[in-house]
């Protein structure tokens, strides 16, 4: 077990003045590799006995063994990225981290028990993670408010109840901007979503939520992919509380049923009776757009969509994801053994693949084009065309059924484009492979681990290993993916 292993499997039982002392020696191990305990102490502004007690409860029994550590650690650090396969181990010991973890169990109840959420990230990717986080949640029925900046914040100070929960999502959580706004949040409660490293944001947070990264390619990219996952173990989390709070009997639609209850005064007579049809039969209903919803329930799109937003929902889209609910309240929830598998599953399966022509293809290629033939997978589809910016490619992103059918008559032979399709293919996807058969462009089409029928030969065929159900899909191992992808073409270069 390495230096960071160690600290993630203990950090729950630390003081402040521990995680300080141990966040110091996980950011520059060499010097630690390399000096005294009394040096050592005083680099940390501690006593000596303070120090020699911190490494001690991160199961490190003396000052000896953390030097080897530090010098094992430093040495690592130079290496990581030399292969590919280090790579893959670097990964699979970042998510091996996150199996050790305690449950989420705390900051899982602490959201389901507040009134409201707030979500905000600091930058593209933290931003990008919040939008994820905040998809996972209208899953389980909670509605959380994405916040783009510190105005918006400034907007909603006065509208903030000691109820409320601040998340905010911070790579470092080292900027003073940041720590200024929190400081502005005083009446509700904060949680942090930073690294694994003590960092002043967490401190000054009310509730923490830590993730284990990595430095590759020679500490030129740091790999954030289990941040997705974390959001993917806690909203498992959220679920299993839920099933214990209200149980309710199979397809019962309990979660639903508690939001047409909690708004019932405020429903017309015709709410009412989209209301029943949904409680009778959603399963009839939960795949029609609103049109042909609308038109089989003999109502106009508008009644749909003004019923959708008196139960608290956006728009008629939210409306259907807070159904999808009632599916995934009666069946098992992935336990963090099964979760941790299924990655296992995912980088044996990568590293029997033959990489090669995309790579090769890639590198020719002067653009490339990341689509999904479903708007709900925009946030994948555009996080992967940002990953792949470096590569000084123009990259473009596209979803939804408009886009597959005016995108082919654009495509040229030497693009390469990455299909997106986490269910597996359908007509829509087959339909856009037929589209594009004419073209000698390269087709990667990443997938779930189904059985994949097509009438068109592919050019890469990338599944991944299924977690969760039809609407249970966890998009953790497909960010994971795409991000592995990017490292590779990087090495490659």
């Amino acid at each position: 077990m390495n230096l960071e292993e160690r600290i993630a499997q203990a950090y729950d039982n630390l003081n402040n003045t521990d995680r300080r002392i141990l966040s110091l020696i996980v950011q520059d191990p060499a010097h630690f590799a390399s000096c005294s305990a009394a040096e050592a102490a005083g680099y940390c502004s501690v006593s000596r006995a303070t120090l020699l007690r911190a490494i001690r409860k991160a199961d490190i029994p003396s000052f000896a063994a953390l030097k080897y550590l530090c010098g094992t650690q430093h040495q690592e650090i130079r290496e990581t990225g030399s292969t590919i396969r280090d790579i893959y181990k670097e990964y699979e010991s970042v998510l091996y981290q996150l199996l050790l973890k305690p449950s989420f169990e705390k900051q899982a109840k602490l959201i389901l028990e507040s009134r409201k959420i707030y979500l905000y990230g600091t930058g593209n990717e933290q931003k990008a993670i919040a939008g994820y986080l905040k998809s996972r949640l209208l899953e389980c029925g909670i509605l959380a408010q994405e916040l783009f900046d510190e105005g918006e914040i400034d907007f909603c100070l006065s509208s903030l109840k000691k109820e409320d929960l601040f998340i905010v999502i911070s790579l470092s959580g080292t900027s003073p901007a940041l720590i200024r706004l929190v400081h502005k949040l005083h009446v509700p409660g904060t949680m942090s979503l930073t690294r694994l490293k003590d960092n002043p944001l967490s401190l000054c947070c009310d509730h923490q939520l830590y993730v284990s990264t990595a430095s590759v390619l020679e500490g030129e990219y740091e790999l954030v992919g289990a941040f997705y996952t974390v959001i993917d173990l806690l909203i498992g989390k959220c679920r299993d509380l839920q099933q214990i709070a209200d149980p309710g009997e199979p397809g019962s639609g309990s979660s639903l049923r508690r939001q047409i209850l909690k708004h019932y005064s405020r429903l017309s007579e015709t709410d009412r009776y989209i209301a029943q049809a949904f409680l009778q039969k959603p399963e009839n209903l939960i795949d029609l757009s609103i049109s042909r919803c609308a038109r089989q329930l003999h109502v106009s799109p508008s009644a749909l969509t003004r019923f959708a937003m008196k139960l608290g929902c956006e728009g008629y889209a939210q409306f259907r994801a807070l159904i999808h609910v009632e599916e995934k309240e009666s069946s098992p929830v992935q336990n963090n053994i099964d979760w941790y598998r299924s990655y296992q599953v995912l980088f044996s399966l990568l590293q029997e693949i033959s990489f090669a022509p995309l790579l090769e293809r890639v590198n020719r290629a002067s653009r490339l084009f990341f689509v999904s033939a479903y708007s709900r997978y925009i946030s994948v589809v555009s996080e992967m065309m940002r990953m792949f910016l470096p590569l000084h490619k123009s990259a473009y992103f596209y979803a939804g059924e408009e886009a597959v059918a005016y995108l082919p008559d654009l495509l040229e032979d030497e693009d390469v484009v990455f299909v997106f399709a986490p269910q597996g293919n359908d007509k829509r996807i087959d339909d856009f492979l037929k589209s594009i058969s004419f073209s000698n462009c390269f087709v990667c089409m990443i997938s779930a681990l189904l059985p994949f029928l097509s009438s068109e030969p592919l050019d890469l065929l990338v599944q991944v290993p299924g977690i969760g159900e039809k609407h249970d899909m966890q998009l953790g191992p497909f960010y994971v993916l795409a991000e592995l992808l990017y490292v590779q073409c990087r090495a490659n270069e």
